[in-house]
């Protein structure tokens, strides 16, 4: 049975059930979207430091590179000249491991 594994962006961990309408088009906000992310008048939001750390914490990690790129080219390489040689055993091990750790 194949598993679907996925990835789930920061911005929807920490902000769950939020809109971010920054990264819509404004086409693509609707009505109801642009009356929850605008205040009304008198409305003010305001952050704890531990919000603003956070915040600057998200934009720092979004920034940071996760993919060994020498590495992938390295293995790339490798796969191209024919020198890349697979453990089969590793290989089938960690699919054990995978399936039992579900």
């Amino acid at each position: 049975m194949p598993i679907k594994v996925g990835h789930t962006p920061p911005q929807q961990v920490l902000l769950r059930g939020w809109v971010d309408n920054s990264r819509l088009q404004p086409d693509e906000v609707t009505s109801g979207q642009r009356s929850n992310a605008t205040p009304s008048s008198g409305e003010r939001l305001t952050l704890t430091k531990t919000a603003s750390n956070l915040v600057g914490l998200l934009k720092t990690v979004e920034s940071v590179l996760i993919v060994d790129t020498h590495h992938v080219e390295k293995i790339r390489t490798a796969l191209n000249d024919g020198s890349y040689e697979i453990n089969f055993n590793n290989v089938a091990q960690k699919l054990i491991n995978f399936e039992h750790n579900l």
